[in-house]
């Protein structure tokens, strides 16, 4: 009982609601006490604000350090600690809220206005379409975050000149927690089993372990710019990947061929030649670019990059490329039988609700292998029909 209470606001709307609203109306009546003399004699601040906001600017006498780490920024610079669990805790509630509203509610209802009547059909474009929310979102946010740091675009040299990198624009910053926050709440996912496992389920569940071991790491370790150039690489093509299933359900047999390929092409450039070129910097830049008075581990003077540190980021990124290469196979494997074949085979009947188990029991890549037909199950049943009656005709010919 206690342990459904504690986790109710991962499955309910309601529960996740209030959570959500509770910090930001509470802060309402402490913010107009705290102006009460006494008490703001105290110098108390509002115990409520770090759920919703960033902790911690830098104030403007430390400016002129902090703006050789940032591109030129002007904005108000802020730097990380202890409060910001408050923030992340709060926005993993938002991302379940998000969740459920989404995923669960509204985009089904709309599914439905388009056609789709099957319910399993409904909750995975529900999941599909959540998804291509945020990583369309944070494609883009995160595409901005890198247009305003010394990355711009994916220049790895940035990664390790004037490390570290403590002092962070409003827009990186919670850019990051958010990211953070995201992964966490899909880990979480994972673990209550909220949605139906697939068959790649253990994979799902070491891609997620790593992110988010990199997420905190690369965050604690003063290294967002390497974690926003990591992060884009993933997220681009996972919004055309979330894009193309949509489709798939929709039953738009041109338009998902199209997402098809663009997604093959954005998978091929992000999640290869863009992350290679992020190991190519772990592998080759570190130790050369990283000052020399910087190569140590001293947590309390923000330095984290000792020699032997390298290995230990290398370590996850390769897990990760590994992964990518697993699916990569699966994905080119399905596009070269589409252009031998003119069709690619699934498992799935024309109804999906009613095979829904066996679909879950092929290869996680059967859902992406309808995209790469232009045909639709429904059209290959009306190619067949066609081609029993010519077969007729000409049996019957033969006869007379």
């Amino acid at each position: 009982m206690t342990v459904n209470f504690c986790i109710s606001w991962a499955l309910s709307v309601r529960a996740a609601a209030v959570v959500v609203a509770a910090p930001l109306l509470l802060a309402l009546p402490a913010e107009y006490l705290l102006r009460h003399p006494t008490i703001r004699s105290l110098g108390l601040s509002n115990p409520f604000t770090p759920f919703f906001l960033l902790s911690y600017p830098v104030p403007p006498p430390a400016r002129a350090q902090a703006a050789t780490t940032t591109a030129d920024f002007e904005g108000q610079l802020y730097i990380k600690g202890p409060a910001d669990l408050l923030l992340l805790a709060w926005t993993i509630v938002v991302c379940s809220l998000l969740r459920l509203l989404l995923g669960r509610h509204l985009l089904p209802v709309l599914a439905r206005r388009l056609g789709i009547t099957n319910h399993r059909k409904l909750v995975r474009f529900g999941e599909q379409g959540y998804a291509l929310v945020y990583f369309a979102l944070f494609g883009a946010w995160g595409v901005y975050i890198m247009s305003i740091s010394r990355t711009w675009w994916f220049h790895t040299a940035a990664f390790w000149l004037e490390y570290p990198h403590t002092h962070l624009p409003a827009a990186m910053k919670r850019y990051y927690l958010c990211q953070m926050a995201y992964w966490l709440q899909q880990f979480l996912v994972l673990a209550l089993d909220l949605e139906k496992r697939r068959s790649d389920y253990w994979q799902l569940v070491l891609h997620h372990c790593v992110t988010v071991w990199m997420v905190n790491c690369s965050y604690l370790m003063n290294l967002t710019l390497l974690g926003n150039a990591v992060f884009i690489s993933m997220d681009v093509p996972d919004a055309a990947l979330a894009l193309s299933k949509l489709l798939n359900y929709l039953g738009l047999a041109r338009a998902k061929v199209v997402s098809f390929a663009v997604f093959v092409v954005l998978w091929t450039y992000f999640r290869h030649y863009l992350s290679i070129r992020i190991l190519w910097s772990l592998w080759y830049e570190f130790e050369e670019l990283v000052p020399r008075h910087a190569q140590i581990f001293s947590p309390r003077t923000g330095l984290y990059l000792p020699p032997w540190m390298r290995d230990q980021m290398l370590s996850p990124l390769c897990v990760l490329q590994g992964l990518n290469l697993f699916w990569y196979y699966l994905i080119l494997r399905i596009l070269v039988r589409s252009i031998m074949t003119s069709e690619t085979d699934d498992n799935r009947s024309d109804d999906e609700g009613d095979d829904e188990e066996e679909e879950e029991k092929t290869k996680p890549s059967s859902e992406i292998g309808v995209l790469a037909s232009g045909m639709t199950d429904k059209g290959r049943a009306n190619g067949t029909d066609v081609g029993v009656r010519a077969r007729a005709r000409e049996g019957g010919g033969a006869k007379v």
